[in-house]
C-alpha cells in the first residue's frame, strides 16, 4: 500500500486469476477480502474470469459492489454479462483478446466503461496494452 501512495492512482484492480496456494474456499475469499481491506482508501476493482471465480471462490457474492472488469475471450466486446456471476451483472472493463500482435508488440485488447455512472452497452472500443511480452 505504502508504494501506491507515492504514484497518482486511480483504481486498482485485484488480479484473481492464478492457481491459489489455499486449498479451501474460505481462506481465497478471506485474503481477498484481506487485499480489499488495505486499500480501502482507493477505488478497487475484481479482475477475474468465470471459471476461476466460480471454482477458486465458490462463487460469492461478496465482491459484487466492486466493479468487475472480466477476462472473457472469443465473445463479442460488450459491457454485457451475458451470463452473471459472483453477483455481477454488467462488466466495467471486458478484455475479449489476449496477446494480440500490435506492431510486433503483444497486447491484450479490452472495452471499458468511461464513466461508472454512465453505462453504455456500446462501449467505447479501445484496444490497451496491459501486458507486453518479448
Amino acid at each position: 500500500g505504502e508504494l501506491i501512495l507515492l504514484w497518482p492512482v486511480a483504481k486498482v484492480w485485484w488480479d484473481c486469476e492464478e492457481a491459489s496456494p489455499y486449498s479451501t474456499i474460505p481462506p481465497v475469499v478471506n485474503r481477498i477480502w484481506a487485499a480489499v481491506a488495505e486499500c480501502v482508501w482507493c477505488v478497487q476493482g475484481i479482475y477475474t474470469r468465470r471459471s476461476w471465480w466460480e471454482g477458486v471462490t465458490g462463487n460469492t457474492k461478496s465482491f459484487s459492489s466492486l466493479p468487475l472488469w472480466d477476462a472473457a475471450y472469443g465473445e463479442e466486446p460488450s459491457l454485457l454479462l451475458p451470463v452473471p456471476y459472483g453477483g455481477w451483472t454488467e462488466r466495467e472493463m471486458h478484455q475479449y483478446a489476449e496477446n494480440v500482435d500490435k506492431d510486433g508488440v503483444r497486447v491484450d485488447l479490452n472495452v471499458y466503461r468511461r464513466n461508472r455512472n454512465h453505462f453504455d452497452s456500446k462501449a467505447t472500443r479501445l484496444d490497451m496494452e496491459f501486458r507486453k511480452e518479448a
